[in-house]
C-alpha cells in the first residue's frame, strides 16, 4: 500500500458540474449532519473539495493565495536537484510540486538565502531554505532573475529573516531583510490557519474563485 501525503488537482476554472450523492437524505443527515447536501452544485473544485472535506475527511485544503510571479502566474518555476517543478509562495507557508512534494511553513524558517543573484551571464539564481529544526536546508535551484525581486518582497511581507551568498560564499543579512520583531509576526500556532490557504465548504470568496484552479 503507498501513502500519500498530498493530492495535487488543478481544475477548469470556469467549469461548474451538479450531482447526487449517492446516499438517503436519512444516511446524509445520520453521519454528516447539516455540513453535506444531497444534491451539490457550483464550480468543479467547490463541489470536488466539498466532498474531500466530507466523505474523505479530508480537512487541510490549500490553495493559492495573492501572490503573482513576474509573468503574472501564482507559482515560480525550479527544481530541488534533478526534478523540475513550481514553488508556490503562499500566506505562511511554501509548497513545492510536484516530485518530491514539500510543504514548509513560514514559522519553521530559521531564515533564506539568495545565491547567485549577482549580474553576470546566468539569468537564474538559486533560494535555499533554512530550518529552525536541525533539518537538511532545502535549495530551489534555476530560479528566473526576474523573480529575485518578488520573492524578496514576499519573505520581507512573511517577516522572514533573508540573507544573501556572494560568489565567495560569505553570507550577509539582506537589507530588506525584516528585523527582529517583524521577524516574530511570521510565528504562529500551527493549529492556525490562514484564510486564502484553507478551503471553507461554506463560502468561497471572489479572491479565491480567481485562484483556487491555477
Amino acid at each position: 500500500m503507498t501513502l500519500h501525503y498530498f493530492i495535487a488537482m488543478q481544475f477548469e476554472l470556469e467549469r461548474e458540474i451538479k450531482l447526487k450523492v449517492n446516499l438517503t437524505p436519512e444516511e446524509i443527515k445520520q453521519k454528516y449532519g447539516d455540513n453535506l447536501k444531497p444534491e451539490i452544485e457550483g464550480k468543479l473544485y467547490d463541489v470536488l473539495s466539498a466532498l474531500f472535506n466530507n466523505l474523505v475527511g479530508i480537512k487541510k485544503i490549500i490553495i493559492p493565495g495573492e501572490f503573482k510571479s513576474s509573468r503574472g502566474a501564482k507559482a515560480i518555476n525550479c527544481s530541488v536537484k534533478a526534478a523540475d517543478g513550481y514553488i508556490f509562495p503562499l500566506k505562511s507557508s511554501i509548497v513545492f510540486i510536484y516530485k518530491p512534494v514539500i510543504y514548509i511553513r513560514h514559522s519553521e524558517l530559521k531564515h533564506v538565502e539568495f545565491s547567485r543573484t549577482g549580474q553576470g551571464v546566468s539569468r537564474t539564481f538559486d533560494l535555499t531554505l533554512t530550518k529552525l529544526k536541525d533539518e537538511p536546508s532545502i535549495t530551489f535551484l534555476s530560479i528566473d532573475r526576474d523573480e529575485h525581486s518578488i520573492l524578496v518582497q514576499y519573505f520581507k511581507a512573511s517577516g522572514v529573516k533573508m540573507k544573501t551568498v556572494d560568489t565567495e560564499g560569505n553570507k550577509a543579512e539582506l537589507k530588506d531583510s525584516p528585523n527582529k520583531n517583524q521577524e516574530m509576526q511570521g510565528e504562529y500556532d500551527d493549529e492556525e490557519e490562514s484564510e486564502d490557504e484553507s478551503f471553507n465548504e461554506s463560502h468561497v470568496s471572489d479572491d479565491d474563485d480567481d485562484e483556487s484552479a491555477e
